[in-house]
């Protein structure tokens, strides 16, 4: 199964958006199977990313909340011009989406806007 960015980005999405107590599953995320969403889940923890109860007997996985990290990482695509101009850059360049490429994408568009002051 590959690695959805689109879902990546609606779970950190719908999980700073959730009330503390509140748990996102794959019925949270519109359009997402169990099996993309557990995925993704399992890979966004990996990366440190989420703190995620996974249960790997029932098949399913629930997202809690964010890490420090995860934080960060929203907000460098949180914005959807910029999460479009991020997944068009790397097209165009034929760039794979990876988490390096993406933060390497944001931080250039970062710098020109910033040259640009």
């Amino acid at each position: 199964m590959k690695r959805d960015w689109d879902l990546i980005r609606q779970t950190l999405l719908a999980v700073e958006a959730a009330d503390d107590e509140e748990r996102i599953s794959d019925n949270d995320i519109e359009g997402c199977t169990p099996e993309n969403f557990n995925h993704n889940t399992v890979l966004l923890t990996e990366a440190g990313l989420v703190h995620a109860m996974i249960l790997p007997n029932l098949k399913t996985t629930m997202v809690g909340s964010l890490t420090w990290e995860g934080h960060e990482f929203l907000d460098s695509i949180r914005d959807d011009v910029t999460w479009d101009n991020i997944k068009r850059v790397a097209k165009e360049k034929n760039i794979a989406l990876s988490f390096a490429s993406i933060k390497a994408i944001e931080n250039h568009f970062l710098r020109t806007i910033i040259a640009s002051l």
